[in-house]
């Protein structure tokens, strides 16, 4: 994902709603799952349906992938 794209996000959610820090990226990689790992480029807070909205029709403009995420425990199997 390129900065200008991040930026848009940040437009859309706030700076305050977007953790794209290294650390952020690592601590969100995994879950109780054990073997599972990846880095994402950054997490994304929204808080309502329009800024969901948003960066949906983001995602389809420049083609990044979401991926949603619960509590993180990975052990609801």
């Amino acid at each position: 994902m390129d900065a200008s794209t991040l930026d848009r996000i940040r437009e859309i959610v706030g700076k305050e709603n977007i953790l794209d820090s290294e650390e952020d990226r690592l601590v969100y990689s995994y879950d109780g799952t054990p073997l599972i790992q990846h880095k994402p480029e950054a997490i994304v807070m929204p808080k309502d349906a329009g800024e969901i909205s948003g960066i949906l029709k983001l995602a389809n403009e420049t083609g990044f992938n979401i991926v949603p995420r619960g509590s993180g425990t990975g052990l609801s199997g």
